[in-house]
């Protein structure tokens, strides 16, 4: 593999760009999902609503803090121009993830519903957002190997598009 090319200024501008819109998006979606959530189910239900939201959101904590170390194998692998090694260690650890976070989000849709203080039908809509994120981490385990290959300002969009369409949602 021959020396890779010197970032330019647009390079960084349009890379740092792209952060910051992840960034923003994040934040906007923090604001404005909790206000329109508000405005349509009523204070009480929101309660209850970001309370299963909560329990949703805990297969998100299901990676063990390993991305970091797998991004810089991915590097590594990549580096060295071992691109099979990089879609099977990414596969790998998709598997491995996605079946740990499926079996968490069944475990916390079967401990919600088990709460006789909530509504009958609060299992099949943890287990649906907790699917959900599962997926998310899936995603993005894949977008590692495309910020890893350069494609930053890719990977940063594909992010933005997820905040957005929570808004949207």
């Amino acid at each position: 593999m021959g020396e890779p090319e010197p970032l330019r200024p647009f390079d960084l501008l349009r890379i740092n760009g792209s952060s910051i819109c992840v960034l923003a998006a994040g934040f906007l979606s923090a604001l404005l999902i909790p206000k329109m959530a508000i405005a349509a189910l009523g204070v009480q239900q929101y309660g209850d609503f970001a309370l299963l939201l909560g329990f949703c959101m805990i297969p998100l904590l299901l990676d063990f803090g390993l991305v970091p170390g797998l991004t810089r194998e991915i590097g590594l692998l990549h580096a060295a121009g071992k691109q099979a090694a990089c879609v099977s260690l990414t596969r790998r650890f998709q598997f491995l993830l996605g079946g740990i976070g499926a079996l968490g989000s069944l475990a916390i849709a079967a401990i919600v519903a088990s709460m006789s203080e909530l509504r009958h039908d609060v299992f099949t809509a943890v287990l649906a957002g907790a699917c959900t994120n599962v997926l998310a981490i899936i995603t993005d385990l894949g977008l590692i190997r495309v910020r890893v290959a350069g494609a930053i300002v890719a990977a940063n969009s594909a992010r933005t598009a997820y905040y957005a369409a929570n808004i949207v949602a």
